[in-house]
C-alpha cells in the first residue's frame, strides 16, 4: 500500500506540472481538506483554483519531488518548485523574477487518493524573492 501511495503522490505532481487538472482532480478524495500557506481549503475544486492562484503569478512553475516516504496511510514530502514571476501575485505585479521555494508536507491517503494534507513552506521568502517584502539586508 506504501508504494501505491507513493506513487499517487509522485502522479500527483507530474499532473500539476502538465497542468493536466481531470488527473489532478482524479489523485483528490472526496472529502479532501488542505491546510497551509495560511488558508484550508477543500474539495478538488478548492485545490484547484489555489494552484490556478499561484500559477497566475508563475505560470512557468515547475515542481520537483525531491523526497517522498511514508508509513501506513500517511506520505511525507519535500518539493522544489521554480518559476519565474510574470503574472499578478498576491497584489504584486510581475517583475521578471526567478524564484524557488522548497514547501514540505503531509498528505493522508485513502484508496490511493489524497484525502488531507498539511503543506507548509517559506511563503515570505517568496515574496522576498519578488520584492513584495523586503529582506532583512535591505530594509537596513
Amino acid at each position: 500500500m506504501m508504494e501505491q501511495n507513493k506513487e499517487a503522490i509522485r502522479r500527483w505532481i507530474l499532473a500539476l506540472n502538465e497542468r493536466d487538472w481531470a488527473t489532478l482532480r482524479s489523485f483528490i478524495a472526496d472529502g479532501y481538506v488542505h491546510h497551509g500557506f495560511g488558508v484550508e481549503l477543500h474539495g478538488a475544486e478548492g485545490l484547484e483554483q489555489f494552484s490556478r492562484s499561484i500559477l497566475a503569478g508563475f505560470p512557468d512553475l515547475q515542481c520537483t519531488l525531491e523526497d517522498v516516504f511514508g508509513e501506513g496511510n500517511r506520505c511525507a514530502w519535500r518539493l522544489s518548485f521554480r518559476g519565474t514571476h510574470t503574472g499578478n501575485f498576491m497584489g504584486t505585479p510581475a517583475t521578471g523574477k526567478q524564484v524557488e521555494m522548497v514547501p514540505i508536507g503531509i498528505s493522508r491517503l485513502e484508496n490511493g487518493k489524497v484525502a488531507e494534507d498539511w503543506e507548509e513552506g517559506n511563503m515570505l521568502g517568496l515574496l522576498q524573492q519578488i520584492g513584495a517584502v523586503p529582506t532583512a539586508a535591505s530594509a537596513g
